[in-house]
């Protein structure tokens, strides 16, 4: 299939405190020129710094009004992009039938000519929830292509989770591979966080 939409791996220094204002910023500019909606997909990039952060309080706060901002029916895209974020932080809270029924109802908002990237977002905390559609996930997330020494960043939840659901599965070599790609080009400065949370869930498939 077409490459999914990659994003370079420059590194965010690890000040979450300007991470998250730069998004704030944009929120405000956003209410400003009166087109909402962005909103809903802005806040839930707050929700995934929060979370990579370690503030899963301001995570799931985030997420919740990333999810209620957005519109599964005007911009099902974003929609779709915010209960993907916000189905992670629950599972990341052990909220595995909340985090599936709302990556479902994200999934099922999207049309067939949707983009790969956001079925990606809703198919993996599905996947790592109760093992369904991690075969099309999977495929999905094999297809990525990205110029040499650059990794779709954004998608980082993708990669966890889709690993996830393979060693749930019982195969940990294949959860491996899900994570190698992003792991490749993450760490020693670039996106640290990311590369943590990735590094801890590949000991898990050992």
């Amino acid at each position: 299939m077409t490459a999914l939409c990659a994003r370079n791996a420059t590194a965010p220094s690890g000040d979450w405190t300007t991470a998250l204002a730069r998004v704030d910023r944009a929120l405000e500019l956003n209410q400003q020129t009166g087109y909402d909606a962005y909103a809903g997909y802005f806040r839930s990039q707050r929700a995934w710094l929060a979370r990579l952060a370690g503030d899963l309080d301001t995570a799931l706060d985030d997420g919740r009004v990333a999810v209620a901002d957005a519109s599964p029916t005007a911009h099902p895209w974003w929609y779709a992009a915010a209960a993907g974020v916000h189905a992670t932080t629950l599972l990341d809270l052990g909220r595995r039938d909340e985090a599936a029924s709302l990556a479902t109802a994200g999934l099922a908002a999207l049309a067939p000519e949707s983009g790969a990237a956001y079925r990606l977002r809703c198919l993996a905390p599905i996947a790592a929830a109760t093992g369904e559609g991690l075969d099309e996930a999977d495929r999905l997330l094999a297809s990525v292509t990205t110029p040499p020494g650059t990794g779709w960043v954004l998608g980082a939840d993708v990669y966890e989770q889709v690993a996830a659901a393979w060693v749930a599965a019982g195969e940990p070599e294949r959860a491996s591979a899900a994570l190698a790609p992003l792991l490749a080009v993450t760490g020693d400065g670039t996106w640290d966080a990311v590369h943590t949370r990735l590094r801890q869930r590949s000991s898990a498939t050992i």
